[in-house]
């Protein structure tokens, strides 16, 4: 089955401003970020099963490197990816998302 990735302007937000950040601390680490997080929304996209539910219909998946998780939801044929958070952040930060 092929899933229409979707994600919403604050997780695009999210996205950015964390490749920004991590570019500030050394450069070229924020487009390794960029790189870990675009491989890991195409493996969400080919496979959004693949994760774990982090509760109700609520799915995470956490890069390798950085210490962030995708946070999605599965309906029909599409994925929709809310948030990309810091694994350290409340889960009240995403929920308001929802």
């Amino acid at each position: 089955m092929n899933y229409t990735l979707n994600l919403r302007l604050a997780a695009i937000e999210d996205i950015r401003d964390t490749g920004d950040y991590y570019e500030g601390v050394q450069r070229g680490l924020g487009d390794d970020f960029l790189e870990e997080t675009s491989e890991l929304l195409f493996t969400i996209e080919s496979n959004p099963y693949l994760f774990a539910i982090r509760e109700g219909r609520v799915r995470t998946a956490n890069l390798r490197r950085f210490p962030y998780q995708v946070v999605y939801l599965i309906d029909d044929q599409h994925v929709e990816v809310l948030a990309v958070f810091h694994q350290s952040r409340h889960p009240d930060s995403w929920r308001n998302r929802l």
